[in-house]
């Protein structure tokens, strides 16, 4: 399956945050093939609870996609399809679909930058559990700076992540390596 994560098994450092947190209800932002769809879900299969919405754009997405058939095949494939369900919308409006206080896991993989994340954040944060984790792609220095954030002048998630909007309310810890990870998490 085609993801950035790849390089640095950082499918295995989610299915690990799913295996140690045991969430009951996740939610993922993006999914391209499914990699990251795949080990969220070999998490709650392990756990044996918990349930996966993925929700993507696919192939309405005008730059890199896949077709929410290849999802469906990679999660079929690795034995974890009925951990999961799938949504075809818009990572900004789909919030609507869920109750306040109901996410206890959210990942985010949307071509993420700072005004990106803002607005996901805005929209998301009230559906989550006070102990819900959030994971998302980026975060760290280098990858604020790939050619598609400098040539389209797109804020810096670094930017976002130390605004006092964010830090009044989250916590985070970066994994570095490219393309980076970033966990965050409600302040209690």
């Amino acid at each position: 399956m085609q993801s950035s994560y790849q390089p640095n098994n950082f499918g295995e450092l989610l299915y690990s945050i799913v295996r140690l947190y045991q969430p009951a209800r996740c939610v993922e932002l993006g999914c391209l093939e499914g990699y990251s769809s795949v080990h969220i879900a070999r998490g709650l299969k392990a756990n044996q609870r918990g349930h996966l919405t993925v929700i993507d754009l696919f192939e309405d997405y005008p730059f890199n996609s896949a077709e929410s058939t290849t999802l469906l095949q990679n999660l079929a494939k690795h034995g974890v399809g009925d951990y999961c369900d799938c949504l075809k919308g818009s990572a900004f409006v789909e919030s609507d679909a869920f109750p306040s206080g109901s996410i206890d896991f959210l990942h985010i993989d949307i071509s993420n930058d700072g005004d990106v994340l803002e607005k996901i954040f805005n929209a998301w944060a009230p559906k989550l559990t006070d102990s819900a984790i959030i994971v998302f792609e980026g975060g760290s220095a280098e990858r604020d700076q790939i050619g598609w954030m400098k040539e389209y002048d797109k804020r810096p998630i670094q930017d976002y992540l130390t605004s006092e909007k964010f830090t009044e309310i989250f916590h985070h810890f970066i994994f570095d390596p490219f393309p980076s990870l970033t966990i965050c998490k409600k302040r209690t």
